[in-house]
């Protein structure tokens, strides 16, 4: 059995880990910790805090660039197949048409997209001419778009903007060689076809058949709530798309035809979201793909 004294020495011992009277190094003790160690171990967890934030950041990055690759080939394939775009289209994702009336700098950014991409229609080409349901384009011709059947739709009105009477644009895909089919027959008409749109459809029944070879158009508030909030609307300078800029074929200066859509009183200070559909027997039409119609909201101050 140890002594006490024996146990004292021992104890001594113990405590001079790191040197001794001797002049021998000895070990130190793995349980003490000095200022240098604990700012290692610190600086180590700022290094995986750091690691980890940026490999969430980069998740993220690689995670919206797919995203946006998705969403644009999207749009592509559906600007591919017959049915419609509109304009002035948001230059961030989404489609919201958001803008104060009452500011010069909050309208004129979506009312120079117009203008710019209805400049692409200022075409004097030869083979550019007027266009009839009588008088289709003959071989190499291409029929104008005249500016000037679009109302107050126009650059001098800021396409209805400072009045709070935003105009939309309705542009028909390009799509080579395809020949439409015309709902010309109001006997015949798809029971989910509004209302107004077969009342329309028997008006020009009895003007003027040929008035009939037409790809109509219809828009409408997405709900119950944005049907009460669009307000009227008008369809300019007629209600579809004549069948006479039809086939598209790779002519040159080709250009598709538009549908004006003026809002004649949106409710303010709310989101109104609206569904334009495009008709014709050979046009699909599924809602859950948003194929055969074109969505985007108006929220107008």
């Amino acid at each position: 059995m140890p002594k006490n004294g024996d146990a004292g020495e021992d104890g001594e011992e113990a405590m001079q880990l790191e040197g001794s009277g001797d002049g021998k190094e000895r070990p130190k003790n793995p349980n003490t910790r000095g200022p240098r160690d604990r700012r290692f171990r610190f600086n180590r967890v700022k290094v995986f805090a750091i690691a980890g934030v940026v490999c969430i950041v980069v998740i993220l990055l690689v995670a919206w660039f797919v995203f946006a690759a998705l969403s644009g080939g999207t749009q592509e394939w559906l600007e591919s197949i017959p049915g419609s775009n509109h304009h002035p289209e948001s230059s961030s994702p989404g489609s919201l048409i958001l803008f104060e009336r009452t500011d010069e700098k909050s309208y004129k950014p979506w009312t120079g997209v117009i203008q710019k991409f209805l400049e692409g229609y200022n075409n004097s080409a030869e083979n550019v001419v007027q266009c009839g349901y009588d008088k289709p384009p003959s071989a190499g011709q291409v029929c104008e778009v005249k500016m000037d059947e679009f109302g107050n739709c126009n650059k001098e009105n800021d396409f209805g903007y400072p009045e709070g009477k935003p105009c939309v644009f309705l542009k028909f895909n390009k799509v080579v060689d395809w020949v439409p089919e015309f709902y010309n027959d109001s006997n015949n008409l798809p029971e989910d076809m509004p209302v107004d749109l077969k009342k329309h459809i028997q008006e020009m029944e009895r003007k003027d058949v040929l008035n009939l070879k037409t790809i109509w158009v219809s828009c409408e508030g997405s709900e119950t709530a944005d049907k009460e909030k669009m307000g009227s609307i008008d369809y300019l300078p007629r209600r579809g798309f004549p069948g006479y800029y039809f086939p598209y074929n790779s002519t040159e200066n080709y250009m598709s035809p538009l549908v004006a859509i003026p809002f004649e009183n949106p409710e303010p200070g709310t989101l109104v979201n609206v569904e334009c559909r495009v008709w014709a027997p050979n046009i699909e039409y599924n809602k859950d793909k948003g194929v055969g119609l074109v969505r985007f909201e108006v929220w107008v101050n």
